[in-house]
């Protein structure tokens, strides 16, 4: 927004942080972190089609994005009928649904009270 042109590098690190811990499908991943933020100019390009200023940025980020298959280190937060939920390397949330978790021969029995 405009009120950024006083501080473009702010600005560019908000943006960063408001995607830190965030699904990206550009991305096939979640960003973890960042550093070595640099502008490559100190000038910005427009087009005619967009609302803002666009700058040439270098930023070194760790990408999380596990392959297909790979074993992560994960703690069971929650366990219902239709779902079992868990935080995964103590950052992200992910959820084992009932149909997935019955294909693999596991079924839910409750805990017997007493």
């Amino acid at each position: 927004p405009p009120s950024s042109l006083s501080s473009p590098h702010s600005s560019l690190l908000r943006s960063l942080d408001s995607h830190l811990l965030t699904y990206d499908p550009r991305l096939s991943g979640s960003v973890v972190s960042y550093s070595n933020v640099s502008f490559h100019s100190p000038y910005a390009s427009t087009t005619t089609l967009e609302p803002w200023l666009n700058f040439r940025v270098t930023v070194d980020a760790v990408v999380f994005r596990p392959g297909k298959g790979a074993r992560v280190k994960a703690q069971v937060n929650k366990v219902s009928t239709g779902h079992v939920g868990l935080l995964v390397c103590g950052a992200f949330n992910a959820a084992c649904y009932e149909q997935r978790l019955q294909a693999k021969g596991y079924s839910y029995v409750p805990e017997e009270e007493g």
